[in-house]
């Protein structure tokens, strides 16, 4: 009797266990998943980005930096967690032949993203967003509209 009870006991811990691994796993995506695995090569890519430290704002629609930057937020890997912040470093909005398809708050130094209609994410692996948002050939036009 013991025996079978020291064993029920060990199955429900393991299938507990495994539920709560299986649950936090549901919080893992990308921003591939979510947005960019839409795109097509036919399409047509425009980036806006605003960084929120000087509302300077930069929109991109060279398909050779387009595609840096998606190749870029294509390995982003996520998890799903709350973030109470609300404004971030910049602001990240993707469409897609005219249609806004993406639009997020980046905050570099804390890695977390904020994806619009989607919640909060922390970024789970490293990432060059810092060195992207400098490229030099991003022309950044600072703009006395403080509106987004």
């Amino acid at each position: 009797m013991n025996k079978k009870r020291i064993i029920l006991t060990v199955v429900l811990i393991i299938v507990i266990a495994g539920l709560f691994y299986a649950f936090d796993r549901m919080k893992y995506t990308s921003l591939n998943e979510k947005a960019l695995n839409q795109i097509t090569k036919n399409d047509e890519v425009r980036i806006d980005i605003r960084r929120e430290s000087d509302s300077a704002r930069v929109s991109v629609t060279n398909k050779e930096m387009v595609d840096k930057i998606l190749n870029e937020l294509s390995v982003v890997e996520l998890k799903k967690e709350n973030f109470t912040e609300i404004d971030g470093d910049y602001r990240v909005r993707i469409y897609i032949n005219g249609v806004e398809k993406l639009s997020m708050a980046v905050f570099v130094e804390k890695i977390y993203v904020m994806i619009s209609k989607e919640g909060d994410y922390k970024i789970v692996n490293q990432n060059n967003f810092k060195k992207m948002f400098e490229d030099p050939s991003l022309k950044w036009v600072v703009s006395k509209d403080n509106s987004d």
